[in-house]
């Protein structure tokens, strides 16, 4: 599950007052995937680096807006007046994250004994990855700085822990893109969970046919297309690029 995505949708609760208010909407949303079907949750967050290669991207999105800065050291600490304001700064985003972390492992000790949440990505040490249930995940340290990415390697851990179906919470297209690259590395039975929660879709990714230049191309086409990081060809989308890939993929195999 993507963490900041869902810290996104979830914005400033109505009728939350403090960030400890906040903590317990985002905890009960993560902790609604648990069920007879469903015993290990993993969720990953972004890095937010002073140096960046997204950092153009992200000031695009966010704008140029004055930014207030408040520490969260307590659940008590009061919600800002101006929830877009505190987001767009990223030492405040790294804060709510490493406390949203805290928090649901706290809450997972507590409440969900038999259950397993895995976390990553949110703490101060870059590093640093924690389970409810102290299990060993050495495997899944990591520098990553896209939640995008440590979605695979959680994905893959996973599979590699035995579990025969994974679904990825997510709606951002790139980790669909490689999803679909990765797809012969991970579950035989992979979806990917979008959409909004009035119309929620569910993307079968293991049944997406690709042929194997294709697969194994696909992130560079993604990449040179048009990405977070990438400009698009001048008057070529990915509609028009998408029926070139697939005559040329192989052009692709020295990127």
């Amino acid at each position: 599950m993507d963490g900041q995505a869902l810290v996104q949708a979830i914005g400033k609760p109505t009728g939350a007052k403090s960030f400890g208010d906040l903590a317990d909407v985002f905890n009960a949303s993560v902790f609604s995937h648990f069920n007879e079907h469903c015993s290990r949750v993993d969720v990953v967050f972004d890095r937010y680096r002073i140096t960046s290669i997204k950092s153009g991207t992200r000031e695009r999105r966010e704008g140029r807006a004055r930014s207030i800065r408040r520490k969260i050291d307590s659940r008590e600490i009061p919600l800002p007046a101006n929830w877009k304001q505190f987001m767009d700064l990223p030492e405040n985003k790294a804060n709510l994250t490493k406390f949203l972390s805290d928090q649901m492992m706290l809450e997972a000790k507590k409440s969900r004994p038999t259950c397993e949440l895995i976390t990553a990505g949110g703490f101060e040490e870059v590093t640093k990855v924690a389970s409810s249930q102290g299990s060993d995940v050495e495997q899944l340290q990591s520098s990553h700085e896209e939640a995008d990415t440590r979605i695979i390697l959680h994905a893959k851990a996973a599979y590699m822990d035995g579990y025969e179906r994974i679904i990825v919470s997510c709606r951002d297209t790139d980790v669909l893109v490689i999803l679909t690259h990765a797809a012969g590395q991970l579950s035989g039975e992979l979806w990917m969970r979008t959409g909004t929660r009035q119309e929620r879709r569910y993307v079968a990714v293991h049944d997406i046919q690709l042929t194997p230049t294709m697969q194994r191309n696909i992130l560079v086409y993604h990449a040179v297309t048009g990405c977070d990081t990438v400009s698009q060809p001048s008057g070529h989308g990915k509609k028009t690029t998408w029926k070139v890939f697939q005559q040329h993929g192989a052009l692709l195999d020295d990127l």
